[in-house]
């Protein structure tokens, strides 16, 4: 069962288990998101030091690894409203920083609630999807 996660000044990490610090390179304070099936893959990824607020753009930060060393063919990113089955008005451009290491611009909640943030790592032409739900006032 995922947990949607209320953003405060410092972002929570919000899965059990190994750190994802040690594994993907991210600060302790990002939040985690969860694999979604059988993938090995990990990511990610900070919002910044504010909780997204409904109508004000955000960037996005983002890690992702595998610990058996596959590599990502390319990425995705979005994010829905589970609840209402919709996803944003704007579609978020993704840019590579560095190796595992990615930004994405353009990110606008245009209303309060649960939205669920969604990574697809392509790898071997196979989807792993990862996801963390946040709570924006």
């Amino acid at each position: 069962m995922k947990r949607a996660v209320s953003i405060t000044a410092l972002l929570l990490v919000c899965s059990s288990g190994p750190g994802l610090a040690e594994t993907c390179g991210a600060p302790a304070d990002w939040l985690a998101l969860a694999p979604e099936g059988g993938t090995t893959f990990k990511a990610a990824l900070s919002v910044g030091s504010e909780t997204p607020k409904v109508g004000a753009p955000f960037d996005v930060e983002l890690k992702v690894c595998s610990p058996d060393n596959r590599t990502a063919d390319r990425l995705a990113v979005d994010a829905t409203m589970p609840a209402h089955k919709h996803g944003m008005n704007y579609q978020p451009q993704l840019t590579k920083a560095a190796e595992g290491h990615y930004k994405a611009t353009g990110f606008l909640f245009h209303m309060p609630g649960i939205w669920q943030i969604t990574v697809s790592v392509y790898s071997n032409g196979k989807p792993n999807h990862l996801s963390v739900d946040i709570d924006v006032p």
